[in-house]
């Protein structure tokens, strides 16, 4: 009986830290899908998806990859995340940045058509 009361005892730091981790990540978590949820307004705010991928190839920090595709309604594979890579090419590009207090930086880059040319640079 005492060794299973001290057992349990020893038990509660752990689960007390456990709890406290776990509260963190549902914060992050929540500002992350916040930050989320902006980027279909930004994206409107720019003319929409057809007039953005018409403007080049979209890049975004790898762990928004997806998220743009699919809000791009392109595939995975065409989101870059190489902005280094991608901007010495020369190609035109649409930069989805998002800011550390939320929201999104969109950038346009090598831009040629005249419509593409009024994103910010």
């Amino acid at each position: 009986m005492i060794l299973a009361l001290a057992l349990g005892v020893s038990l509660v730091p752990a689960a007390v830290s456990r709890g406290r981790d776990e509260r963190r990540d549902l914060r992050v978590q929540r500002a992350r899908t916040k930050e989320i949820n902006r980027l279909s307004a930004v994206i409107t705010r720019y003319g929409g998806a057809a007039h953005l991928r018409a403007c080049g190839e979209p890049l975004t920090r790898l762990e928004y990859q997806t998220v743009l595709a699919w809000q791009l309604a392109v595939n995975v594979s065409k989101v870059g995340f190489k902005y280094g890579q991608a901007i010495q090419h020369g190609n035109p590009l649409v930069l989805f940045t998002p800011l550390p207090r939320g929201g999104w930086r969109v950038q346009g880059v090598h831009q040629v058509r005249a419509s593409c040319r009024r994103l910010p640079r």
